[in-house]
C-alpha cells in the first residue's frame, strides 16, 4: 500500500514540471506598405507586431536599398523601424520584409514607387509634301496629353497602337500647294507637371520639276530655232533638222530623230491626235511648206499644206500651230512678220477636210513687227485667236468675230504686258484645264539684265486675261555668259512653250535659245 502511495506521488511531481507547449504566433495586420520616394530621412516608418516567442527580422532579398532595425527581439509588442535610400528609378521597386518567430513567419511587402519622369525622343519633325504619319515617343513613366492647336486643321491626334501609352501618332496631311511650307508647335503635357513642345515642319513641292541648259544636249544645234511639243510620252525639241527626244519627266535627251531629205525645219508642233506636224519658214516670194508625220518613230513627211508667200511682204512666214485634231476638227495658224505689220494666216480642218488658207490683218498693222505668235483657242473660227509679236505695243491680243480674208478685222488687248523694247515674244500656247482655260508667253529678254519669263494667263474670258503665275528663269542661267556668247542674228526669235494639262497640275515647258535654258515647272 505504501509502495502504491509512492508510485501515485512521484507520478504528480512529474506531471507538476512538465512545460506547457506553446504554439508561436505573430500578429501583425499589415500585408503591405508603401515608403516614400526620398525615402525615410525625413519620416519614421515603423511596423508594429506581437510575436509570442522570440523573433527575427531581415529583408529577405538583401538589397541595398532597404535595411530593418532591430534584427531580433524577445516574445512580446515589438516595433520595427524601416531604413529605406531615396530612389532614383523611373520604375516602382519592392523588398519583402520577413519576420521569423520559430515556425511562425509574417512577410510584408515594401513598395518604393517611380520617380516621375518625362522626356520627348525627338521634338520636331520635316516632312514632305506627300504627308505622314509622325510617332512623338516619349521616356516617361507618367500619363501625357498631345494638344494641336484649334487654328491648325492639316495635323490629326490618331490613336496610339504601336507603343501603348508611350507613344501619340499625329497624321499629317499631303500638302498640295507648291513653293509653300508651313508648321506648327504641338503643346506635349504630362501627369507630373512636365511640359514640352514637338515642332512640325513640312515643305510642299517645288513649282520648278526640272530645268538644264539645252546646249547640254549632245545633239543640240546652236542658232536653229528651238521648237517643242508633247508627242505621246515623249517632249520633242526641234533643233535643225534634228528632234530629240526628250523625257518630259526629267528633261533628259533618250533619242534623236533626223528628219528625212534634210529639210530645215523650223515650226514642229502636234495635234490631239499625235499627228506631228512640221514647217519650213518662208520669205516674201518664196514656199512655207507643212509637212505630216503620223509616227515619229518612222518619220517619212508628208507634205501637208504649201503657202506662196508673194500674197503677203514679209521676211518670216511660218511658226505653225494647231487646236485639235486634223483628222476631224482643227484650226491651223502661221504667221507673216515683218513688212506693213504682216498678217495671221488660217486654216481650218472640218471632218478631216483642209480647207484653203484665209487670212487677217494682225493688231500691229502700223508697226514692223520681227517675230511673232497666232493660236486658234479652240478647234474652230469662231473660239477664237489670240496673237502676240516682237514689235507694235508688245501686248496680247485676243479677236473673237474672225472675218476670214478681212483686213479689218477688230482685236482686243487682253493682256497688257508691260514691255517695251527688251523682250521678244514669239510663242503662245493654250489648254483647256479644271474647267478654265489658260494661256502662256515667254518673254525672251535679249539684254543680260534679265533672263526668260514665262507668263501664265487664266484666259477663261479671252476678252480680259489675267496673270496667275511667272516663272522666273534669272536662277536657272547665267546671264552674263549667255549673254556674251549670244548670236544676235535673229536674236529673240529661239523660244517656245508648251501647256500639258495633267490631273495634278497643269505642266508649263519652256525653251529660249538666247539664255539656253529649257525646263519645266507645275502649276497648280
Amino acid at each position: 500500500m505504501k509502495r502504491l502511495a509512492l508510485f501515485i506521488s512521484l507520478a504528480i511531481m512529474a506531471i507538476a514540471c512538465t512545460k506547457p507547449v506553446i504554439t508561436p504566433e505573430i500578429t501583425c495586420n499589415v500585408d503591405e506598405l508603401t515608403v516614400p520616394v526620398n525615402g525615410t530621412i525625413d519620416e519614421d516608418i515603423f511596423v508594429s507586431f506581437t510575436s509570442n516567442v522570440a523573433w527575427k527580422a531581415a529583408i529577405k532579398e538583401n538589397v541595398d536599398w532597404c535595411k530593418v532595425s532591430p534584427a531580433e527581439g524577445e516574445a512580446g509588442d515589438a516595433k520595427l523601424k524601416l531604413i529605406v535610400a531615396e530612389t532614383k528609378e523611373l520604375d516602382a521597386r519592392t523588398a519583402t520584409l520577413t519576420i521569423t518567430a520559430e515556425t511562425a513567419i509574417k512577410e510584408i511587402k515594401i513598395v518604393q514607387g517611380q520617380v516621375d519622369a518625362f522626356e520627348l525622343a525627338a521634338t520636331e519633325a520635316e516632312i514632305g509634301a506627300e504627308g505622314a504619319s509622325i510617332e512623338i515617343k516619349a521616356m516617361t513613366n507618367v500619363d501625357w496629353t498631345v494638344t494641336i492647336p484649334s487654328d491648325c486643321d492639316w495635323v490629326k491626334l490618331a490613336d496610339s497602337k504601336a507603343y501603348g501609352e508611350q507613344v501619340k501618332t499625329v497624321v499629317v496631311s499631303a500638302y498640295d500647294a507648291l513653293d509653300e511650307e508651313r508648321e506648327v508647335t504641338l503643346a506635349i503635357k504630362a501627369a507630373n507637371g512636365a511640359e514640352a513642345e514637338f515642332y512640325i515642319h513640312q515643305v510642299s513641292p517645288t513649282s520648278t520639276i526640272w530645268y538644264q541648259n539645252v546646249t547640254a544636249y549632245a545633239d543640240y544645234t546652236s542658232g536653229a530655232k528651238v521648237k517643242i511639243a508633247k508627242y505621246g510620252d515623249n517632249l520633242l525639241l526641234l533643233s535643225g533638222s534634228k528632234v530629240l527626244v526628250i523625257d518630259p519627266l526629267t528633261g533628259k535627251q533618250t533619242s534623236k530623230i533626223e528628219i528625212p531629205g534634210g529639210l530645215q525645219m523650223q515650226s514642229l508642233c502636234v495635234d490631239e491626235g499625235n499627228h506631228v506636224l512640221v514647217a519650213t519658214d518662208a520669205n516674201y516670194g518664196e514656199t512655207v511648206k507643212v509637212y505630216r508625220v503620223d509616227d515619229i518613230n518612222n518619220p517619212v513627211p508628208t507634205e501637208y499644206i504649201s503657202y506662196d508667200v508673194a500674197n503677203y511682204y514679209g521676211t518670216d512666214a511660218g511658226n505653225i500651230r494647231v487646236k485639235g485634231d486634223i483628222t476631224k476638227d482643227a484650226v491651223i495658224t502661221a504667221c507673216v512678220s515683218d513688212g506693213a505689220g504682216g498678217a495671221m494666216l488660217a486654216w481650218k480642218v472640218v471632218a478631216g477636210e483642209l480647207s484653203t488658207w484665209y487670212y487677217s490683218n494682225v493688231p500691229y498693222a502700223a508697226s514692223l513687227v520681227a517675230y511673232c505668235c497666232a493660236v486658234p483657242v479652240g478647234k474652230t473660227f469662231e473660239d477664237g485667236f489670240l496673237y502676240i509679236g516682237y514689235g507694235g505695243d508688245y501686248n496680247l491680243y485676243y479677236l473673237a468675230n474672225f472675218v476670214a480674208n478681212n483686213t479689218g478685222n477688230s482685236w482686243v488687248n487682253t493682256y497688257t504686258t508691260g514691255s517695251t523694247w527688251m523682250e521678244n515674244y514669239n510663242c503662245i500656247a493654250t489648254a483647256d484645264w479644271k474647267g478654265k482655260k489658260y494661256a502662256a508667253i515667254v518673254k525672251g529678254c535679249h539684254f543680260e539684265y534679265d533672263a526668260t519669263d514665262v507668263v501664265l494667263l487664266d484666259i477663261t474670258n479671252p476678252a480680259a486675261a489675267t496673270e496667275v503665275y511667272a516663272i522666273d528663269c534669272d536662277g536657272m542661267v547665267n546671264r552674263a555668259e549667255d549673254w556674251s556668247n549670244l548670236d544676235w542674228t535673229g536674236a529673240g526669235a529661239y523660244s517656245d512653250v508648251l501647256l500639258v494639262p495633267t490631273d495634278d497640275a497643269l505642266l508649263i515647258y519652256y525653251v529660249d535659245a538666247n539664255f539656253n535654258v529649257i525646263g519645266c515647272t507645275q502649276y497648280k
